[in-house]
């Protein structure tokens, strides 16, 4: 009998042991996923934020076109009510006359250059809300199966945003896309890939309920790794071009509905996907001379 109990308590320190070394091993795993998640959200923060520069100085060059046109016809008026009065004055004063011509002109010259770039603002500017009004028209029809409860769809300040309920696409507390998920995103994919013209900003959010497992940290480790899940089925799977999409994870920081409701923290659990026109064009015309 003595001997059975100390085979058995052999037995139990080995299972108790090799349970550790797995443990261990889940653990590291986890950490070193944990890690490239921060990595990527980092360099995904820092593009955003190099994105919204060059947004807010493109705002900026285009009111100070605005600002110097308007204050070009001021001076052309000032100098035309000149030229008038000296071509009552006498001879001696042509040479006077000829030299407000010649700024006259060269203020005319700006002023058309000025004007010619602003049309070529306003018509990429209305060529690309006609692009997104039609992505958005697509986009409602690709999603007519879904309820609204699941998902939205709106075009504010040219930009198109969709909202995808977690329910509709995760499991709770998972990062891994279930099958009505995965149709969903295909649903967009196929919008998306016939426009490469567009960007796609990628953002996941949850509410204010802490989580942690042996895969998540935290809500921003969830918030991440489901903008991350969504992205690589819109490149691997639906070949969308790596370049057009940018990822992002905000926790439960950007709310849309109060965390002190069931149903509010329902709403806060969420997807968005922001489709918005690429900058190049209206950024290298302004860097033009």
């Amino acid at each position: 009998m003595h001997k059975f109990k100390t085979q058995l308590s052999i037995l139990l320190i080995i299972m108790i042991s090799f349970t550790s070394c797995v443990s261990k091993k889940k653990f590291s795993r986890a950490e070193y996923d944990r890690l490239a998640c921060v990595e990527r959200e980092i360099n995904l923060n820092e593009q955003k934020i190099s994105l919204n520069k060059q947004i807010e100085f493109l705002k900026k060059q285009i009111r100070l076109l605005v600002d110097d046109t308007t204050g070009l016809y001021v001076q052309i008026r000032i100098f035309e009510e000149k030229v008038k009065e000296y071509d009552m004055m006498i001879t001696s004063n042509l040479s006077e006359k000829e030299k407000l011509n010649l700024q006259l002109k060269k203020k005319n010259d700006d002023l058309r250059e000025r004007e010619r770039k602003i049309i070529e603002l306003d018509s990429i500017s209305k060529k690309q809300t006609v692009i997104l009004k039609d992505v958005l028209g697509k986009i409602n029809k690709a999603f007519v199966n879904f309820k609204k409860d699941e998902l939205t769809v709106k075009m504010k300040d040219g930009r198109v945003y969709i909202s995808m309920a977690d329910k509709l696409l995760f499991p709770s507390g998972s990062a891994v896309l279930d099958e009505r998920g995965q149709k969903a995103i295909g649903a967009l994919a196929g919008v998306i890939q016939e426009q490469p013209t567009l960007d796609i900003l990628i953002i996941g959010h949850t509410d204010s309920i802490p989580i942690k497992t042996n895969c998540m940290k935290d809500n921003w480790d969830l918030s991440v790794s489901r903008a991350n899940s969504v992205v690589r089925i819109l490149t691997e799977v639906y070949k969308i071009n790596p370049l057009q999409i940018m990822a992002a994870g905000k926790s439960e920081y950007s709310p849309v509905a109060t965390n002190e409701t069931k149903e509010g923290r329902a709403l806060n659990r969420r997807i968005e996907i922001v489709i918005l026109p690429k900058l190049d064009e209206l950024y290298n015309l302004i860097q033009k001379k």
